[in-house]
């Protein structure tokens, strides 16, 4: 099986077929396996969380009485803050609510 490995020094390419020690060999497709697993898992839980978020954020589009003024701090010349949206959904830390939400990206 040829595997493609990228990490800080570059790409490399093995072919697991060519070893010679059983073991070693196992040992690797075992790993490759459960690699592969975990990235359909990982992908799947991608695709789950960006539903969610898609429902919440209908949800809350629907509830005008949740929605909270951004008050902007003036700086040390006295001109606004200039504020830079993240990406993805975030809880802002004055909640009372559950704090059970994290960021998600």
């Amino acid at each position: 099986m040829i595997i493609t490995v990228n990490n800080e020094k570059g790409e490399v390419i093995y072919d697991t077929a060519k070893i010679t020690e059983e073991q070693k060999k196992n040992e690797c497709n075992i790993i490759i396996s459960k690699v592969g697993t975990l990235n359909i898992i990982l992908e799947s839980l991608n695709f789950a969380v960006q539903g969610y978020q898609n429902n919440l954020e209908a949800v809350l589009k629907e509830c005008a009485e949740a929605v909270v003024e951004k008050v902007e701090t003036p700086t040390e010349d006295g001109g606004p803050t200039e504020e830079v949206p993240e990406e993805g959904m975030t809880e802002d830390d004055s909640s009372t609510e559950d704090d059970s939400l994290n960021e998600v990206s």
